[in-house]
């Protein structure tokens, strides 16, 4: 009976030496929150194993003199256990144009907060709605907004992503960056910890709640500078060739797009500041500098809608991709060609492309059409559809053949090929 007592005991004391290492003092080098949780949770998942040899010994009488077992031997949760501090690990590239169930996850998450990530959609499909809801997030959390999932932006994410609860769900304030996601069962993050609690433990814990404290005071101050009479969220700016695509969106919903032809930061800056009515701080603080999201080529896009507005002059442009992903911007005109070049612009895709895929919608029946007139010349046919209000739809078709010019037509304004024939005044050049 001897040797049956002597190893569990064996057991119990290696594991009393693994707790005293880890309860060994801190490194001055562990100065963040997810450090310091996982040392917390490895010392609390040492002690769980402890729970259970304590008493699988005092079941059995291997420790004399010790008293019966009250517990169950199923410990599921040790006192001490920390909130939010199981690990998770991505195990699948979380960069721009991929579909896997890693950025699924991030979806799911990110999806917590409509300010984050207003579309939620879950496609697992990495996409520009889901890299400005990277970027609101980096914002939020005090991180670059470049929309890229980096060393730091990953840490956060599986961070946040391994508090999700049994059923999928997460806490309301998940994405609150004072949220103690450092809280302990059985202990307090105060100074006023509880005595049961492992003094080693209990210095962790408060330093736990430091950084905690010093990282909401950050992100108050954050969002306060950002926060203007404005009520811009965000600014992107994409400069190519002497000119630069501006993208606004307001804390509203509302987005402004419109060109700047200039190349040079500070004179971009200036030319918004008088765009938006804005000062030029307020652009230097906002203002995202690079290459707008890109799809990568058109095998990602599988359609996109213009819904052009005549009155108004500007037209409003969906995009779905194939994993599922959605975007929308608005374009400040009501011109067929403008319209296609901008598009192809701001997917980063040829305008034949662009012209392969897009719907129309110009908003206007059969009834609206006064006339269509065609000039046909060298290969190419110039339309010009004239409507009863006075305004026109010019746009110009690489045909010569009459039969192919109607059915294009008819697809552009979306009617029947008979009723742009009824409209139509053809001039073929001699």
């Amino acid at each position: 009976m001897r040797s049956i007592t002597i190893l569990p005991i064996t057991l119990f004391i290696s594991a009393m030496l693994a707790v005293a290492i880890l309860l060994a003092p801190v490194s001055a080098k562990a100065v963040t929150v997810d450090d310091l949780l996982i040392q917390v949770q490895s010392m609390m998942e040492q002690m769980a194993k402890m729970q259970v040899q304590l008493l699988e010994l005092q079941k059995t009488g291997g420790i004399s003199g010790a008293a019966p077992a009250t517990t169950p031997t199923s410990v599921s949760t040790p006192v001490g256990a920390v909130l939010g501090a199981k690990t998770f690990k991505f195990t699948e590239d979380t960069i721009y144009g991929l579909t896997n169930e890693d950025i699924k996850r991030i979806q799911v998450l990110l999806k917590t907060d409509k300010e984050i990530y207003p579309e939620g959609v879950t496609s697992g499909f990495f996409g520009p709605a889901t890299q400005r809801a990277i970027r609101n997030l980096q914002t939020r959390f005090g991180l670059d907004p470049v929309g890229v999932t980096g060393p730091a932006t990953t840490a956060l994410l599986e961070r946040l992503i391994s508090q999700q609860n049994s059923d999928g769900t997460y806490p309301a304030d998940i994405l609150d960056p004072t949220r103690p996601t450092g809280s302990v069962l059985g202990a307090s993050t105060s100074t006023n910890v509880n005595s049961n609690v492992p003094a080693n433990i209990q210095a962790l814990l408060a330093q736990v709640a430091a950084l905690q404290n010093q990282k909401g005071s950050t992100s108050n101050t954050t969002n306060t500078s950002s926060s203007n009479s404005s009520g811009i969220k965000y600014i992107e700016v994409a400069i190519d060739d002497a000119e630069s695509n501006v993208k606004v969106k307001y804390d509203n919903g509302d987005i402004k797009d419109f060109w700047v032809f200039e190349d040079e930061k500070s004179k971009i800056i200036k030319e918004i500041a008088k765009k938006i009515n804005v000062s030029v701080s307020v652009v230097e603080d906002l203002a995202d500098f690079g290459k707008l999201s890109s799809n990568n080529g058109q095998d990602d896009v599988e359609e996109i809608m213009a819904d052009v507005d005549l009155e108004d002059g500007e037209t409003k442009v969906e995009v779905v991709f194939d994993g599922g992903d959605e975007d929308d911007f608005t374009i400040d005109s009501a011109d067929y060609d403008d319209i296609i070049e901008e598009i192809a612009d701001e997917l980063d895709i040829d305008e034949d492309e662009v012209l392969d895929i897009i719907e129309w919608d110009w908003n206007i029946t059969v009834e609206d059409i006064d006339e269509i007139k065609v000039d046909v010349e060298d290969g190419e046919a110039e339309v010009t559809v004239e409507l009863e209000s006075g305004d026109e739809i010019e746009f110009t078709l690489d045909e010569d053949n009459e039969d192919d010019i109607i059915e294009l037509i008819a697809e552009i304004l979306d009617i029947d090929e008979d009723e742009v024939e009824d409209l139509l005044d053809i001039d073929f050049a001699e």
